[in-house]
Order: C-alpha cells, then sequence, then structure tokens
C-alpha cells in the first residue's frame, strides 16, 4: 500500500511529466509556426545554397517544375525598372504550399530589389523573398506574386531560384515533396550572339511530362521540334516555356534559332 510520502511523490512526478508534455507540445507548435510563417533564409537550392529536401527534412526530393513566371520582356530587363515575378506550384491533392526565391547574378553575387507585399515576406535586406504566415493554403496549388526592381546598368544576366515545398498535413517536416526551378534573364542591350555562345543551353526538366523551360535562353527565340524521323512536330515562339503535353513518349530535337544560328537539342518525353 502507499503511504503519504508515496502518495506526494506520484503527484509531483505527474507534475513534472504534465509539465515537460506541455513544453513539447509549445516547442513543437513553435516549430510548425516558423513553417507557416516563412523560409529560414539560403533554402532555394541556388549555388553554395540548400534546399528544404536536404538530410530529409522535407521529403527526398527535390523535383524539377517549371514554377518561376515574370513581365520581363524577351530583350531583358532595364537597369532600374519594376517587374512582377510570380512563383506558381501545382501538385494534385496538396493544399499547402510554401516558398522562398533569391535572385544571383553570372558570378553568384546575390541581389536584393526584392519587394514584399500582403502575401510575402522580403527578408536578408530585400535579397529574399518567402511566402507569409496564412499564405500558404491553395487547392492542388498555389502562386505568390511580387515586385523585383532590376540591378543597375552593367550587372548583366541574372538567374533567379526558388524552391517549394508541398505539404502532405501531416504537421511534421519530413516526407513532404520538394520543387525547385531557375529561370535566367538577360539584360537589355547586353546580350549578343556570343553571350548565347558561351552559355551551354540547357533544357529542363529533361525528362519531361508537362512542360520545358530552356535556360540560358529569353523570350523571343524561334523553336521547333522534331521526331527522330525528322518529321516537324511542334513549332512556335519561345515564351517562358513550352508545352510538350501533346508530345507522345520518345525521343525529340529541339532546334532554337537565335541571331542567323541553329542550336539542337535532345528532349526526352515521358
Amino acid at each position: 500500500m502507499f503511504n503519504c510520502l508515496d502518495v506526494l511523490f506520484l503527484q509531483a512526478m505527474n507534475k513534472q511529466y504534465s509539465i515537460i508534455k506541455m513544453a513539447f507540445v509549445l516547442i513543437g507548435g513553435l516549430m510548425l509556426m516558423g513553417y507557416n510563417t516563412g523560409s529560414p533564409g539560403s533554402k532555394t537550392n541556388a549555388p553554395d545554397e540548400g534546399s528544404c529536401g536536404e538530410l530529409g527534412c522535407h521529403g527526398t526530393g527535390p523535383s524539377d517544375q517549371v514554377m518561376i513566371f515574370t513581365d520581363i520582356p524577351g530583350t531583358g530587363y532595364v537597369a532600374g525598372n519594376t517587374y512582377t515575378i510570380t512563383v506558381s506550384a501545382s501538385y494534385d491533392t496538396i493544399d499547402k504550399y510554401g516558398f522562398e526565391l533569391a535572385c544571383y547574378t553570372a558570378d553568384t553575387t546575390l541581389l536584393g530589389g526584392l519587394v514584399g507585399n500582403d502575401s510575402v515576406t522580403a527578408f536578408s535586406n530585400s535579397r529574399r523573398v518567402t511566402h507569409k504566415l496564412g499564405q500558404t493554403f491553395g487547392d492542388d496549388g498555389k502562386s505568390w506574386s511580387f515586385e523585383w526592381v532590376a540591378p543597375s546598368a552593367g550587372t548583366g544576366t541574372v538567374t533567379f531560384y526558388t524552391s517549394v515545398i508541398a505539404a502532405n498535413g501531416n504537421n511534421q517536416p519530413t516526407f513532404d515533396d520538394l520543387f525547385i526551378d531557375q529561370l535566367s534573364v538577360i539584360e537589355n542591350g547586353t546580350a549578343s550572339i556570343s553571350d548565347i555562345q558561351k552559355r551551354e543551353l540547357q533544357i529542363y526538366p529533361n525528362p519531361a511530362q508537362n512542360f520545358i523551360r530552356i535556360d540560358g535562353l529569353n523570350y523571343g527565340a524561334p523553336i521547333a521540334i522534331f521526331d527522330m524521323k525528322g518529321n516537324e512536330v511542334m513549332n512556335g515562339i519561345y515564351q517562358n516555356q513550352i508545352d510538350v503535353n501533346d508530345l507522345v513518349h520518345g525521343q525529340y530535337i529541339v532546334k532554337i534559332d537565335f541571331g542567323g544560328k541553329v542550336y539542337s537539342k535532345t528532349l526526352m518525353k515521358q
């Protein structure tokens, strides 16, 4: 039988256990709140940066998805002008998302000029942007739009990098899906044929399912896609991305006409 001292000891232990349990609940809630209020930073998958998928934190990704859209013309950005950047991700059955975006020069200098608003927060001296609390929900997809002030003249080609988390709703930072994207834009008046020749044109994602994007190329270039028998199956003017949903599975040749020269790249359609 328990004596009075035993009863008091058990009561004290139960009280201590309750306090510890409450502490863990509070800490866990604060951690989840932290994820809801934005990225901790340096998680865009840019060179020398990590992503929210590292060390298995948010799933086993990343996977490529075309997600960065802008109103920057094909002739390039003009120093000091303001443009709209949109990050738009989609994933069936997922309704909670988060993101971070940053912009780098060709020599990996982190640029500023990102402007926060009601749905996004600009941080690190306007060099990064992420979602705000309450701006993470969307049915099968989520988009965030914000402004970017172009850097000073002579900066040259810049690249936007983003990573997006599609959360599975288990209130844990594990086993979610991670998507990444990057988009390079030239500075108005600085691009030439030699500039294009110096940097490798890359089609991504490759293999592709729905859309492809050509890294190192801006809008306005004529594009044609041929099957392996030499038949042209698609053509048009490059405008940020190419819809390849209608292509059957197999290998194709993408021909890019720029400045009187034709560049050929191989594409695998899944």
